[in-house]
């Protein structure tokens, strides 16, 4: 739909990361970018914002999101993005993806990423 209307589609969940299969079988071709950072970073960040959930589940779920997101990367084309590094310097770290999905990005839309990201951002 989004093609037909001259638009990208774009989803941003971790959890797409657990259904590969059915995003393979889709009739689209995808272009994935993808958030890249350390499992044991993620696994603290989850953990500490999930309080209530047993520690244990939480690092089980992470590692199956990220077995996920390789399948994902080795079927389909990617741009990899470093978490800490899109923290640090968000327009830099951006261009890649820009240029991958063949984006035109306006001066607007790059001070909009710039006042956006923060580094306090950062979870853990």
């Amino acid at each position: 739909e989004a093609a037909r209307q001259g638009m990208i589609a774009a989803v941003k969940h971790p959890l797409l990361c657990g259904v590969p299969d059915q995003l393979t079988n889709s009739k689209s071709k995808l272009k994935l970018v993808i958030s890249e950072r350390p499992i044991e970073d993620s696994i603290k960040s989850i953990v500490k914002r999930q309080p209530n959930v047993d520690p244990v589940l939480l690092d089980k779920h992470q590692r199956w999101l990220q077995q996920g997101k390789e399948l994902l990367k080795s079927r389909h084309d990617h741009v990899s993005v470093n978490y800490y590094d899109l923290l640090e310097n968000p327009i830099k770290s951006l261009e890649p993806v820009f240029e991958f999905l063949d984006l035109e990005v306006t001066k607007d839309v790059l001070n909009k990423i710039k006042s956006h990201v923060q580094k306090k951002m950062r979870h853990v």
